[in-house]
């Protein structure tokens, strides 16, 4: 008796272990096909378009772009780059001419969309451009010579014993001379989005994230250049590691500032944080 119960128990369990079984597949199944169902839905629905883009400045335009696009709700998903100066468009496909839609927003924002590439560039163009890079370059040696006849900068110079004053009036005339390059091209696309949300408010409100933006600059400026003054305290490097972090440094700023020109074939390299 006792194992005739124990036999129908044992039966018991495998049946129920075989009904499990068979209900976890056909719950797998079930949901293979809903994946595989809204996959097809998914694909019927979007289709991806290729477009070219004018008017991009530098890294910090892919960001500005990618997120006007993103609001609308036809948009999916966008991929933009810089260096071929294209984006790459999920969208419906039942939208009727969504270039037109997207020129509405972007043109506002001085960028201008397209279905091809504008490859004949007009030669008033590239004469403008040659001539502000010329002018530039001149101005800029001659103001350099011209200030370093009137002062001469090899004798300025800042120690360990100069005071609170001069280390201030420094941090300034670097600020001018050096962020222009570094954080110019941000601001020049954060500026594009603020007029357009801040356009119609009154000035002290437009002045607002100006005001924002550069003293979150100058505080973390303080916070991390203090923080390399103890580091740079602790040990110094040689006069050889020092020529090849200047000269790295400048090269970067060469290329931002070109970048921020507009030069072509600079556009294709990326200065930007991982």
């Amino acid at each position: 008796m006792k194992d005739w119960a124990q036999g129908q128990i044992l039966c018991g369990e495998q049946y129920v272990s075989s009904r499990v079984v068979k209900i976890e597949i056909f719950l797998l199944i079930t949901k293979a096909f809903k994946n595989r169902g809204a996959k097809m839905e998914n694909e019927i629905k979007y289709e991806s378009s290729t477009y070219y883009i004018d008017g991009m400045h530098c890294i910090a335009c892919e960001l500005l772009i990618e997120k006007e696009l993103k609001a609308l709700p036809n948009v999916k998903t966008t991929d933009v780059s810089f260096g071929k100066k294209t984006i790459v468009v999920e969208h419906l496909k039942e939208d009727i001419n969504p270039a037109k839609q997207y020129n509405q927003v972007l043109n506002n924002l001085g960028y201008t969309l397209s279905e091809k590439p504008n490859r004949k560039e007009k030669i008033n163009d590239k004469k403008r451009r040659f001539i502000k890079i010329t002018l530039a370059l001149i101005i800029s040696v001659a103001v350099y010579h011209l200030l370093n006849y009137q002062w001469s900068f090899s004798a300025i110079s800042i120690s360990s014993s100069s005071s609170s004053w001069a280390f201030f009036t420094f941090g300034l005339i670097a600020g001018i001379s050096s962020c222009a390059a570094l954080v110019g091209g941000l601001l020049l696309s954060l500026s594009k989005q603020w007029n357009t949300l801040y356009n119609d408010t009154p000035l002290v409100k437009r002045s607002m994230p100006f005001i924002m933006f550069n003293s979150g600059r100058l505080f973390s400026y303080a916070l991390l250049g203090g923080l390399l003054g103890v580091i740079g305290g602790a040990f110094q490097l040689s006069t050889y590691a020092t020529s090849i972090l200047v000269l790295a440094v400048s090269i970067m700023m060469i290329i931002i500032g070109l970048q921020m020109l507009g030069t072509p074939w600079i556009s294709r390299i990326r200065l930007q944080l991982p």
